[in-house]
């Protein structure tokens, strides 16, 4: 009968004045019981945080997000979400940040990263020397990537992992079990 949470994507392509009216829409949609919770997601923490902030102080209309999805910001080459979450909590009085794209796009894993992915060749290298270090070491990049951002986000919000087979489903799993047993 109803959503549980939408989230605008990607933000960060639209003009701000956009992003605004999409928003009061969803503000209505909340208000009419057709959403519980709305947000926005998108990849730069700062710009994120602009908007977050903006939202809670001028526009009354809309008030405060209840969520927002930060991707490739906590992970095994990226803290800045980490380092930026309570501030902006408190800031924007949101209810949850999740953490997404743990990977970094396919960056953190064995096999070959994305070509979509915007990174620099020199970081494509630098992620394919991880690999193969963690290989020669018998330690699959990916669950040392799940296990390190599952660990630094365990009960700050959730944490959204793409999939890409039931395989890559029961490793994330199990790199959440470890991480849950050893927080007791």
């Amino acid at each position: 009968d109803y959503l549980g949470l939408v989230y605008m994507h990607d933000i960060e392509f639209v003009p701000l004045g956009q992003t605004i009216e999409a928003l009061k829409e969803l503000k209505l949609l909340k208000d009419e019981g057709i959403i519980k919770n709305f947000g926005v997601s998108g990849y730069p923490v700062d710009y994120l945080r602009y908007v977050t902030k903006y939202v809670y102080e001028k526009e009354p209309s809309i008030g405060p997000l209840d969520s927002v999805l930060s991707y490739c910001n906590l992970n095994l080459q990226n803290r800045l979400l980490k380092d930026q979450s309570d501030d902006w909590v408190k800031d924007s009085r949101l209810k949850t940040i999740n953490n997404g794209s743990i990977l970094a796009m396919s960056l953190l894993r064995s096999q070959p990263t994305h070509s979509f992915h915007p990174c620099s060749q020199e970081l494509r290298d630098c992620a394919d020397q991880a690999s193969k270090y963690c290989e020669e070491n018998s330690v699959d990049l990916a669950d040392l990537a799940n296990r390190y951002a599952i660990a630094e986000w365990y009960n700050q919000g959730s944490t959204v992992i793409g999939v890409s087979s039931v395989a890559e489903m029961n490793s994330a799993l199990e790199s959440y079990a470890t991480v849950k047993a050893n927080n007791g």
